[in-house]
């Protein structure tokens, strides 16, 4: 990686030229070769991708000018927040997306039309009661049951030490909690056989509980009719003998 120095006619750099990336770290305006990204065509990865392309089509080919229009309204009436764009607008069809993502995602389809309130029951804090690796065990409560419109959606991480306090956003998704199912739950048995890729042995590692180790939670409630959902939640416990 090299240092820049940038004169009067070029205050700043971005993006690539050829093999070249020009970007900006603590030590200033840097340079580095560009590196092709990993496509390691996992279970995750594959799916999502057919969520994105099958929205588009239904965007494009299912949907009439009058609910497209509709959807664009529907994004000028709130903000979309990133850490690196808070506040922002979305068109049209990234609301219809980020709507019907997280719906196609789940249990299969999408709304044509623009939900009318971005209204959700929370069924949180999700908790981790308790957890045992002899019994196979990870009990959650959560308030209150889950009703007809609702899920809640659970993403794992892969069993860490406990000394970690970050889960390194290793979460792959294990179901979703739906209409009648209330607490407690135990989900040992499910998370037990997860699988996922891990490249570093500290990214932590699947398989059975291990007394010990640290176990993350990623959640949030999800209304179904609206394609809405509450901000997202974490929760970790270390997991008891």
């Amino acid at each position: 990686m090299a240092k820049v120095i940038l004169g009067p006619l070029i205050t700043d750099a971005r993006c690539s030229v050829g093999n070249t990336v020009f970007t900006k770290n603590r030590a200033g305006n840097v340079t580095r070769l560009r590196v092709k990204g990993a496509n390691p065509k996992s279970t995750k990865q594959i799916k999502s991708r057919k969520v994105l392309k099958d929205l588009n089509l239904d965007w494009v080919y299912a949907m009439t000018d009058a609910q497209r229009a509709a959807w664009t309204i529907y994004a000028e009436t709130f903000k979309h927040n990133t850490p690196l764009a808070p506040g922002q607008t979305l068109t049209g069809y990234d609301a219809f997306v980020q709507a019907n993502g997280m719906i196609n995602y789940i249990i299969g389809g999408f709304i044509p039309d623009p939900p009318t309130d971005r209204l959700v029951t929370d069924m949180g804090p999700l908790e981790i009661v308790s957890s045992s690796a002899a019994a196979h065990s990870l009990v959650l409560s959560f308030t209150p049951a889950v009703d007809g419109n609702h899920v809640l959606p659970l993403f794992m991480a892969p069993q860490l030490s406990p000394g970690h306090m970050t889960h390194r956003n290793r979460f792959q998704f294990l179901f979703a909690l739906g209409y009648g199912d209330s607490p407690p739950i135990d989900i040992g048995p499910y998370y037990e056989a997860m699988t996922g890729p891990i490249s570093n042995p500290h990214d932590g590692a699947w398989g059975p509980l291990v007394a010990g180790k640290k176990v993350w939670i990623r959640y949030y409630a999800a209304d179904l009719s609206k394609g809405v959902r509450t901000p997202l939640g974490y929760t970790s416990t270390v997991v008891g003998p």
